[in-house]
């Protein structure tokens, strides 16, 4: 069985749940590794004993957001698009939209950081950087910013990878890049004494290691995806299917990091050390929802494949299992950090105030956990089969349902108001996706597709 025929397999063949393991088990072992890279990011960074260095890796945190929204665009878009040519068996289409995602990150990507340094200061302000922490947000800011281009260029590759059938191949690249960083991460923070400074170069390098693995899996394994100029050709036709898609996802990124601008000034009003742990609490509820996130992602090429392949009742079924397992997964998540909230806190930083303070925050988050399963399957459905109307919509609801919650939250129970709106918006969006996946019902399992 050749590499094409191994990927089809998976596709079209293999039994529902184990087709589900191939492609999700490989995206969650992805999450989990970029997991292991925070949250041991974060005790090197703790070790430093200062928490005007834990609050700027907390303030810099849109970034990240930003830069791994710019590879949303075209990973995402290109992705499901690319799972949707599979099914209809248009192969060398596919090369077209890979290549498109490589070179549309390139220069999308310089555009962004060329805005990032030129608007730097103001950022920094809009931020909520305190006297304390304005100088090491900076020093940690602009690294990852300069860098910020392996990490795009990475995550839009990732996706693209993954869409195509090589799970595996996705997976094995974020761990060499989270390997890397791991090892130099201890060096540069104490060995070279560079601090902060060294955490950001780690993960340049690290970034850096992932997106080369990347380039060299599509020149010398993929059966499927290329970066030649060559192939880079685009139409009216792959644009509207690419950043349908690509773009309301980009939006959702800049919206949600709006409400996260919001929720780090509401808690910095009440003092760096609420930064810190804020910024500690998102570190940690980061498993169960990558987790979450990641078993959803993972199915997203099965369920377009079959949507276009006319093949309903497998997509009905992946859709139902994927959910069952997501929803299980968050309630043990739940469970476990509502109970042992405070010994997970202790694992990452040795402050009694911090614990004492941030484990009623982790037990007001684990609220989330329940609605994980239905908000991401919903996104990923709707991707998945080119509706990027619903798919907007869930995130959307649950990023402007966050804002005024912080406002309002504040206002009514101080800095525990904070910590209460992320889970008001999660189960919002888990509202609207199960009446979008009831009303969509007959367009998405009964053949009558929307293209």
């Amino acid at each position: 069985m050749d590499k094409k025929e191994k990927n089809l397999y998976y596709f079209e063949e293999a039994p529902v749940s184990k087709a589900v393991a191939n492609f999700a088990v490989p995206t969650m072992l992805t999450m989990l590794v970029g997991i292991a890279y925070n949250l041991v990011d974060m005790a090197f960074v703790g070790m430093i004993k200062d928490t005007a260095a834990l609050a700027a890796v907390a303030l810099a945190m849109p970034v990240f957001l930003i830069t791994n929204g710019i590879g949303q665009v075209f990973g995402f878009g290109c992705g499901s698009y690319i799972s949707r040519l599979l099914g209809k068996r248009e192969y060398n289409r596919v090369k077209r939209v890979s290549s498109f995602a490589v070179y549309g990150t390139l220069i999308a990507g310089v555009a962004a950081i060329a805005l990032g340094f030129i608007f730097i200061n103001p950022i920094l302000s809009i931020l909520g950087t305190s006297e304390k922490t304005i100088e090491p947000t900076r020093q940690y800011f602009s690294i990852i910013l300069a860098g910020g281009l392996a990490s795009m260029l990475g995550f839009s590759l990732s996706m693209t990878i993954r869409a195509a059938g090589d799970a595996k191949a996705a997976m094995l690249g974020n761990s060499i890049g989270t390997a890397t960083n791991i090892i130099l991460d201890p060096i540069f923070i104490f060995v070279f004494g560079m601090g902060i400074r060294g955490a950001a170069i780690a993960t340049v390098i690290g970034n850096t290691a992932a997106l080369v693995f990347y380039l060299w899996h599509i020149v010398k394994k993929s059966a499927f995806l290329s970066f030649a100029v060559t192939d880079c050709k685009v139409d009216k036709a792959m644009f509207k299917e690419v950043f349908s898609i690509g773009l309301p996802l980009f939006f959702m990124k800049a919206v949600y990091v709006v409400g996260f601008i919001v929720q780090i000034n509401a808690a910095a009003s009440f003092g760096d050390m609420y930064v810190a742990i804020l910024g500690l609490i998102f570190k940690v509820v980061a498993m169960p929802k990558q987790l979450c996130m990641g078993l959803c992602m993972g199915v997203q090429p099965l369920v377009g494949y079959s949507n276009t392949a006319g093949k309903f009742e497998r997509m009905r079924e992946t859709v139902r299992k994927t959910l069952f397992y997501a929803t299980l997964l968050g309630v043990v998540f739940a469970l476990v950090y509502f109970f042992a909230g405070g010994n997970i806190l202790r694992l990452f930083i040795n402050d009694a105030e911090i614990i004492a303070i941030g484990t009623p925050f982790l037990r007001i988050a684990v609220i989330s956990f329940l609605a994980y399963g239905t908000m991401y399957m919903t996104s990923t459905l709707f991707q998945a089969t080119g509706y990027a109307g619903p798919a907007f919509a869930v995130s959307l609801v649950q990023e402007s349902v966050l804002i005024p919650m912080v406002l309002l939250g504040t206002v009514l129970l101080g800095v525990k108001g904070v910590a209460w709106a992320l889970p008001a918006g999660d189960v919002t969006a888990m509202l609207i996706g199960l009446i979008l996946q009831i009303a969509y019902r007959k367009k998405l399992y009964d053949g009558e597709n929307h293209e």
